[in-house]
């Protein structure tokens, strides 16, 4: 039997409100970042079509965009107090600028999971 695609939906909402805001925000604010880090990389193998895409190059644009983001976040959300979703989304784009720190992180990151990577080989 299957079930009314409607009655799912209202399920969903339901259960989606029934969430604390503040989780809601955490969710929200990742989410973003997640995404603006996404996109930059998306726009940098696109520009440079032999970039490997690496795990340390991925964990270097998340923990570099999330540093930029709570900072920007910081600024707008409790000393301008803009809306939280444009405020989220003015993160990600933030984040998805960094890239005068990205390299000394990408290579930061390198270094810790070769070392990592040694230590468990042994």
């Amino acid at each position: 039997m299957q079930q009314n695609p409607i009655k799912t939906a209202v399920e969903v909402v339901e259960a989606a409100s029934n969430i604390p805001a503040t989780l809601k925000d955490i969710l929200l604010f990742a989410g973003c970042i997640f995404f603006g880090g996404f996109f930059k990389m998306y726009k940098a193998k696109e520009k440079n079509k032999s970039q490997k895409v690496t795990l340390s190059w991925i964990l270097a644009e998340l923990v570099v965009g999330l540093f930029v983001s709570v900072l920007v976040l910081v600024i707008l959300d409790y000393l301008v107090h803009l809306p939280k979703l444009l405020t989220y989304m003015l993160c990600a784009y933030a984040g998805s600028l960094s890239a005068s720190v990205h390299d000394t992180v990408e290579e930061n990151i390198k270094l810790l999971i070769n070392t990592l990577f040694k230590k468990v080989t042994k």
